[in-house]
């Protein structure tokens, strides 16, 4: 029971939370592309198609979030080490979103240079930034993977040991029983000696 309620929680929780965590870091690697291709765009009609795939990528990250948020408030067995994970990739996501919102506009704006300048000094380190807290939530994801698979590892190696202790003490208790069994059927035939005698030899 132990064991199968570790490999739930491996395959049902822990990976679950990878899983939206890898969705994360795909939407923001893709956006900060979708963004540098807004700066690099001739006028705002060429933006629209980046403009409009970093609206699409924040859905697509708005749709892991939510289940992401569902899975912190409903666990009980969340680490505390998770929670501040979590908690640094929101206050990321709190940081950049507003500077995409910044950059898309000075482009619209026709303000290029502008636009081009605060990508590189001060979106472009928020997106790495992002995704650096991304990665560490994923990275834990993988420790406690692997700290719960050891731990599954370890109760089916002593269950192992039991069976074989128990294995053990069952020969020697029939042994011993036979053992009993055999004396006391030596004393009840004490006047047969050839007779007992076979009886202990075939024990």
């Amino acid at each position: 029971g132990q064991i199968d309620h570790t490999l739930n929680r491996i395959n049902d929780v822990n990976n679950v939370k990878q899983r939206y965590a890898i969705n994360f870091r795909g939407s923001v690697h893709d956006r900060a592309i979708a963004l540098r291709d807004v700066v690099l765009a001739a006028d705002p009609a060429a933006a629209a198609a980046p403009n409009g795939l970093i609206k699409t990528l924040d859905e697509n990250y708005a749709r892991s979030a939510a289940p992401m948020d569902k899975l912190f408030q409903e666990l009980a067995e969340i680490s505390p080490a998770e929670k501040e994970a979590l908690a640094a990739i929101k206050e990321q996501e709190r940081r950049t979103k507003p500077l995409i919102e910044r950059v898309s506009a000075l482009q619209a704006a026709g303000q290029v240079q502008e636009a081009n300048a605060m990508l590189g000094q001060q979106a472009a380190p928020a997106f790495v930034d992002w995704l650096a807290s991304i990665n560490r939530f994923i990275d834990l994801q993988e420790k406690l993977n692997n700290e719960d698979a050891a731990g599954a590892r370890a109760v089916a190696s002593g269950f192992f040991g039991w069976m074989v202790l128990l294995c053990v003490g069952a020969i020697a208790a029939g042994a011993l029983g036979a053992w009993y069994i055999a004396r006391g059927l030596l004393r009840q035939l004490g006047g047969q000696p050839d007779y007992a005698a076979s009886i202990v030899g075939a024990i």
